[in-house]
């Protein structure tokens, strides 16, 4: 072979050498290219880099990075706005041909994977704050609140700024009954976002409902009000506090505005309703829960309520229609029982109505409430030592409570045990000094305290049956 068939000869050699290495590496490298744009002047950036690690920045918008790549490669960028609320875009390209976009409220995501060379680019998917939120009301309506804080946390790390992502906070936090940090959350959410017309209103919830701090509830459901003035649900609560503060016609104004911003809002004449009845308006209360029900067949707030009035009205058929009706649209009412069992004894249907005591304990076994109620009407109908462990059971969920020995009192006198009947009945004379009953009940305590320490049982058959009847 001569020098000069020698030389082309090492040239092929050398340029088959090239080709079969940028064969291997995938052919000529490929710029990814990451755009960031949105209303923020400025956005905490995280994206993958060449070697595959997150880079993170704090860049000034619109921002632009390119990657080299030479093979397939995942790819995820994120962007948080520094604005409370506002919205931001992500774009990737594949040597300028987009492979997608997104775009969000205050935080968004675009992920995926491309193949440099290949017909086909690759995959692209995008995340918003706005579906990170849903993600996390999903984890609230399953009641799983550890993961939807965690969900929200995640949000808060890439969008500290993100006002609506603490107002969900706040509602994890109230759904723990931790209104401290619910509080904390809410005034997070207002100081990114002064005009956060939903961190007042539960903020005010927080106040009403966890607190009993009605008079600043109403300060709260004000601003509420002030920031959106067609805020039916701030009317509502505001209305409820009203209510509990005695100042009905406030409350009745508050609840006649919502029912004129929406008149097909069922729970808007239930709030009245209740409004109504505590002025002793019951027929319009009774109006009022007609016209729920009829906006909402199967509203079973307004069946149970409504079967209340029936009951404070006396007409205990039409109480005990609504009751039942509650019963079958949720068997597990246990307030429905409870209430049914009072309707019953009113009826002198009196099996009915333990049986009906009993469900409400095994529905709800930790309140001491239906616990007191059976021993209580259990001891009235001559059955006392059949439910004394009822009796006992009210008093240890709830030892502090009067009434609770009040009813233990009265099964232990008619089971012949006086000294411990009269132990809870003085119990209950100076808890009702404290409560504003003795006047009314403290002073018939007295009484059978006086008979027991003479050695005599003052509870004869005319006796328990005025009691029942109570």
């Amino acid at each position: 072979m001569n020098s000069k068939n020698r030389i082309n000869w090492l040239i092929v050699m050398v340029v088959a050498a090239i080709i079969l290495t940028l064969t291997a590496c995938g052919g000529s490298s490929s710029d990814l290219i990451y755009r960031v744009a949105g209303t923020a002047t400025e956005a905490k950036v995280t994206y993958t880099d060449a070697g595959g690690n997150l880079q993170e920045e704090t860049v000034t918008l619109p921002w632009e990075t390119r990657v080299e790549i030479n093979e397939d490669f995942e790819f995820e960028l994120t962007a948080g706005n520094d604005q409370p609320s506002g919205k931001i875009e992500c774009q990737v390209l594949l040597d300028n041909r987009k492979l997608g976009d997104g775009n969000g409220e205050a935080y968004v995501v675009c992920s995926g994977s491309v193949h440099p060379g290949n017909d086909n680019p690759g995959s692209f998917s995008s995340h918003s704050g706005e579906s990170y939120l849903e993600d996390a009301q999903g984890l609230m309506d399953n009641g799983e609140l550890a993961e939807a804080l965690a969900k929200i946390q995640e949000i808060l790390d890439l969008a500290p700024n993100y006002s609506e992502a603490y107002v969900y906070q706040g509602l994890i936090y109230e759904m723990m009954e931790e209104p401290d940090l619910a509080m904390e959350a809410y005034g997070k959410a207002i100081d990114l976002d002064p005009n956060s017309f939903d961190a007042y209103n539960n903020r005010g919830w927080v106040n009403k409902t966890l607190l009993g701090q009605y008079e600043q509830a109403i300060v709260e459901y004000n601003k509420a009000i002030e920031l959106r003035p067609d805020y039916v649900n701030a009317y509502l609560n505001r209305a409820f506090c009203y209510a509990n503060l005695g100042e009905y016609e406030k409350a009745l104004a508050d609840g006649n505005k919502a029912i004129e911003l929406e008149p097909d809002n069922a729970y808007a004449y239930l709030d009245r309703a209740f409004t109504y009845e505590s002025l002793g308006q019951y027929e319009k209360a009774l109006a009022d829960y007609n016209k729920a029900i009829e906006l909402e067949p199967d509203n079973v707030d307004a069946y149970l309520y409504r079967g209340f009035t029936y009951e404070s009205l006396a007409e205990h058929e039409q109480a005990l229609a609504d009751y039942n009706k509650v019963i079958e649209l949720e068997p597990d009412n246990v307030d429905a029982y409870d209430y049914r069992a009072s309707i019953y004894t009113s009826l002198g249907e009196y099996e009915q109505a333990l049986a009906d005591y009993s469900q409400a304990t095994e529905l709800n076994p930790d309140d001491a409430r239906f616990w007191n109620n059976l021993c209580w009407h259990g001891s009235l109908l001559g059955r006392a030592a059949e439910f004394i462990d009822a009796c006992e059971q009210s008093v240890a969920l709830d030892p502090e409570h009067g009434g609770h020995r009040d009813s233990r009192g009265l099964a232990y006198a008619l089971t012949g045990d006086y000294e411990s009947a009269i132990e809870d009945f003085k119990f209950y004379v100076d808890w009702s000094k404290e409560n504003d009953q003795y006047e009314q009940d403290g002073t018939k305590r007295e009484s059978w305290i006086a008979e027991l320490e003479a050695g005599r049982n003052p509870f004869d058959e005319a006796t328990l049956q005025e009691l029942l009847l109570e």
